[in-house]
């Protein structure tokens, strides 16, 4: 590829001069060209934030995906997670885009925590009680909806369960 006058051997080259905002990284388009777009994976640090949109994150990145993801701007308040307020926004997590991964991988995802419970439900238990008791510790804010920071959140409190997932979308387990 020739940018300027120079043969460019590899991406690192084309995009050595790009400085791309937050929560996008450098991409070579088909037509050759440098471009900015969302990255598609977060580190898997827990280092809450609070973003300018109320909303808590797991860590900054994901707060600069999601904005980017929605094409707005989202700047970080405060470390830590945010205050719950009294008043919930107008739009309220259900209509939140994915951050963590797409619909499809949150679809299989759900498949694989569903097969989690199957397997905690004893003699003595029944399986609405187990998903009752299994809900209740997930939902860390109590508002009675699962949202994807929450879930992700709460497969990875089980080991085997995130690392089958993993496994599964074609990433490394470190």
């Amino acid at each position: 590829i020739t940018v300027q006058g120079k043969a460019i051997e590899n991406h690192l080259d084309i995009c050595s001069g790009v400085v791309c905002r937050p929560g996008r990284t450098c991409q070579i388009l088909d037509n050759g060209l440098p471009s900015c777009q969302c990255v598609h994976h977060c580190p898997a640090t827990t280092k809450p934030v609070c973003g300018s949109n109320g909303v808590s994150y797991e860590n900054h990145c994901l707060l600069h995906r999601d904005a980017c993801l929605r094409q707005v701007h989202i700047s970080i308040k405060h470390k830590g997670l945010c205050k719950r307020s009294k008043v919930r926004p107008p739009h309220h997590k259900h209509s939140q885009k994915p951050v963590v991964c797409l619909q499809h991988e949150r679809d299989r995802l759900r498949r694989k925590f569903v097969e989690l419970l199957e397997d905690k439900v004893t003699s003595g238990r029944h399986y609405t009680s187990v998903v009752a008791s299994t809900f209740r510790n997930c939902d860390r804010d109590a508002d009675d909806v699962l949202d994807t920071h929450e879930l992700l959140s709460c497969i990875r409190r089980n080991h085997t369960a995130f690392h089958t997932w993993l496994g599964h979308r074609g990433e490394s387990v470190g």
